[in-house]
């Protein structure tokens, strides 16, 4: 039997089909990779909108009372339970607003006088809450004179949260 060596060509057509594996490798690759980049960005909004959800949740399921001020400005009073710091336990005055960096704050103010300033939002543009009258079956703008069971905060006009009282 006679032992025959690799011909060039035959060297050259695995190194043509290997190059071809590689390059679809290399392309996978960065498509998972822009992939988990995007599925990253699309977890931290979730979660910064859960954050934002139950933050305000708590706060409006304890509300007292609610003015509103000015387009995409509501202050309210509200008892804010305990707290690590007892400056802040008990009935608080809350300032919900957008503040120039276009982030939705709340600004919590004590009886004693310390505020504590919460950033619940990014790249907020506008917000409104809106709240459900029993009587007429539908959304008013305006506080009703008893508890609403249910509020609703839209944002940047596209995202709706809705809060159970």
């Amino acid at each position: 039997m006679v032992k025959r060596s690799f011909l060039l060509l035959e060297f050259m057509i695995a190194l043509s089909l290997l190059g071809i594996i590689v390059a679809f490798l290399f392309s996978t690759y960065r498509d998972l990779s822009l992939t988990k980049t995007i599925l990253q960005k699309e977890r931290q909004e979730i979660l910064s909108r859960q954050k934002l959800q139950l933050r305000l949740g708590q706060i409006f399921s304890q509300l007292n009372t609610l003015e509103i001020k000015q387009p995409h400005s509501y202050t309210f009073t509200y008892d804010n339970g305990t707290d690590p710091d007892l400056q802040f336990c008990g009935l608080l005055t809350g300032h919900l607003q957008i503040d120039p960096k276009h982030r939705l704050v709340l600004v919590s103010t004590s009886n004693q006088g310390p505020t504590r300033q919460e950033i619940l939002g990014e790249e907020i543009k506008s917000f409104e809450l809106k709240f459900f009258n029993r009587q007429k079956g539908e959304w008013e703008n305006k506080y009703p004179s008893e508890k609403p069971f249910m509020m609703q905060l839209t944002l940047n006009h596209s995202i709706t949260l809705p809060f159970f009282l």
